[in-house]
């Protein structure tokens, strides 16, 4: 008992959300085994530390993908099963706009920093647009210097909902409107 409440004093707190997750495989077989019947998009279960290791506040979903490791651990309903996901596998995750954005973002303030409404194509033809926020240095706050950054993720807001984008999986982006910093 006395090493229980130890682990426990130990223990991370984390907080659970629910994704949907979309494949770069297009294999069906694939969607098959994660999700237990045909489809193109899995619901898992990720789990976000209440502080982020790099800046202040709690971890974003983007700081998980975007961490050190090509595998993160999920679960998969209804069974509550453990899975190993290839951080590379995924093309694009689907989330509430609160597991990537603060609150003051969420309650309709402009994003920080620079910002663009922009459309992304995929791989698999799938067209995702809304508005990617970043800060960038003087002289390079374009879209492209952005999206150049090592980061493998990236998140787009549309509404109340953030879907996180591998860049891998992008064959073509089209600015909507006037670019800031250009």
């Amino acid at each position: 008992m006395v090493l229980a409440s130890l682990a426990a004093e130990y223990r991370i707190p984390k907080r659970e959300i629910s994704v949907e997750i979309t494949l770069l495989s297009q294999s069906s077989k694939v969607i098959q085994l994660i999700r237990g019947r045909r489809g193109e998009r899995a619901v898992v279960h990720l789990f976000l530390s209440e502080r982020a290791q790099m800046r202040d506040g709690a971890e974003r979903l983007s700081d998980l993908l975007n961490s050190p490791g090509e595998f993160l651990p999920a679960v998969e309903p209804p069974h509550k099963s453990v899975v190993l996901l290839n951080k590379d596998a995924l093309m694009v995750l689907t989330a509430s706009a609160n597991a990537e954005f603060p609150a003051e973002e969420m309650s309709g303030a402009p994003m920080a920093g620079n910002g663009v409404q922009a459309e992304f194509t995929l791989q698999d033809g799938t067209q995702i647009k809304g508005q990617v926020g970043f800060v960038m240095p003087e002289g390079r706050r374009r879209l492209v210097d952005f999206l150049n950054l090592p980061e493998r993720f990236f998140a787009v807001r549309e509404g109340a909902m953030a879907q996180l984008i591998n860049k891998k999986a992008i064959v073509r982006v089209s600015i909507l409107g006037h670019e800031p910093g250009k």
